[in-house]
């Protein structure tokens, strides 16, 4: 008796994500991962991000709300010595203190700012955390807005750092600066989500959005948000629908890997990379792992103290400029105007240019390393696969004291600044002649 024949066995279901599992909500490019491509499209984000504002109403326009009647209060604190002030020239002048008003000007403008972006960051941390859970589909509690003190510092340090690199593109027909802005605008999210130093955070936000049309896409976000929040009566409901669309852009892009055969970014949920048609995660039959050596206690604190001038014109790097101008104006006797313009620019650049150097220091000296067949790992950890450098990229390397340089294709700078690899001698020899089985060879002949 013949067999009936059998249904060919169907495709097998693509294995959900983590975070698809958490998310009750239905996310606006899911269905463009099923062949591992994610695309966002910003009419479909916009309806996401609205969806998950009704979701939960009460915390995100509360959070939100929450955080202003904090900031509001500080703000009125803080400006009620100026009415006081006031109010003792016109009463009671005796009492006033024997300082310049100038110099008293310049002080409580500094101690304003600072307590200002202080609190600002503190709260803009806690935001985060709950718009997460929101997207996430769990429920957040108001205990989270400010349940974050341990990440002030950090935060503080990026989005000074962020804040500096912004305005200074800005400067330049205002194109950098949106550009940069684009491209760390998931660094708050890394820095919260992932736990990632501030320099990690920010590489991980350009390599997540890098690409014009989501930087582009990412731009009109951030114009809907200016325009219609600049209503007082749409702010409440504008600023929270806004944070959201950038929040799942976060949970969208973050899941993405590098492929090591073609460096295309897809979705884990498939086996075969969509670009080149190679396993998306193959196992090496080659790889050295060059651990992270211990990051000194003195780089991160001496950085935070550097951007405290950075800090008291709230992240502005040219904001020093006004205060000098201030008190170049008050010595204008002895001190010419533009002494003072140069006093107060120098006081700010200076330190905050140390600090960003010495906090990228950091970054790029005591990150681990990976090398496989395909390339090169810097910063790889269980929280980010790190920035992925494929040998064909690598025109050659030159040995320091403190390990081996590459040079990158197309990278002049890279010749004397490029990607560091600190490891022993005898881990250096080994990588040197992996290298030159690649046909990669030292640039010391050829310079």
């Amino acid at each position: 008796m013949a067999e009936e024949p059998q249904d060919p066995p169907g495709e097998p279901e693509p294995t959900p994500s983590p975070v698809a599992e958490a998310e009750p909500l239905e996310q606006p490019v899911r269905r463009h991962q099923r062949e591992g491509v994610v695309t966002l499209r910003l009419t479909e984000l916009m309806r996401a991000g609205w969806r998950a504002l009704a979701s939960q109403p009460g915390a995100s326009i509360g959070g939100f709300m929450l955080s202003m009647g904090v900031m509001s209060l500080v703000i009125l604190v803080m400006i009620a010595p100026v009415f006081y002030a006031a109010w003792l020239s016109q009463n009671a002048p005796a009492l006033l203190p024997r300082v310049p008003a100038q110099v008293a000007l310049v002080g409580w403008q500094v101690v304003f700012i600072t307590v200002l972006l202080v609190f600002t960051t503190w709260t803009t941390l806690g935001l985060t955390v709950v718009y997460l859970k929101i997207v996430r589909g769990q429920r957040p509690h108001a205990r989270d807005v400010f349940g974050q003190g341990k990440l002030l510092a950090a935060g503080l340090t990026l989005l000074l750092i962020e804040y500096g690199c912004t305005t200074l593109g800005t400067l330049f027909c205002y194109v950098p600066g949106l550009l940069l802005t684009s491209l760390f605008s998931l660094s708050i999210l890394f820095l919260v989500d992932r736990g990632l130093d501030p320099f990690s955070a920010m590489r991980a936000s350009a390599n997540a959005v890098w690409g014009w049309s989501t930087v582009l896409k990412l731009l009109l976000l951030y114009l809907f948000m200016t325009v219609l929040g600049a209503f007082l009566i749409t702010l409440p409901i504008v600023i929270p629908w806004a944070v959201l669309m950038f929040t799942i852009v976060y949970v969208e892009l973050s899941d993405r890997v590098t492929c090591p055969w073609c460096s295309e970014k897809a979705a884990p949920v498939v086996e075969l990379c969509p670009y080149c048609d190679e396993e998306l995660a193959p196992s090496p039959t080659w790889e050295v792992k060059v651990p992270a050596r211990p990051v000194p206690r003195w780089i991160e604190v001496a950085a935070f103290f550097l951007l405290i001038p950075l800090l008291a014109v709230g992240g502005n790097p040219v904001g020093g400029v006004i205060p000098g101008l201030q008190l170049g104006g008050y010595f204008q006797g002895a001190v010419p105007l533009v002494a003072g313009f140069g006093v107060g620019l120098g006081a700010v650049m200076i330190p905050s240019i140390a600090a960003t150097l010495l906090l990228y220091h950091r970054y790029s000296s005591f990150r681990p390393v990976e090398l496989d067949d395909w390339g090169c790992v810097f910063g790889k950890s269980d929280a980010w696969e790190g920035v992925r450098i494929p040998w064909r990229r690598v025109e050659g390397f030159r040995l320091t004291g403190h390990g081996i340089m590459l040079k990158i294709d197309k990278q002049p700078w890279t010749r004397w600044l490029g990607p560091l690899i600190r490891s022993d001698d005898l881990l250096t020899h080994e990588i040197v002649v992996a290298l030159e089985q690649k046909e990669i060879y030292s640039l010391e002949g050829r310079e």
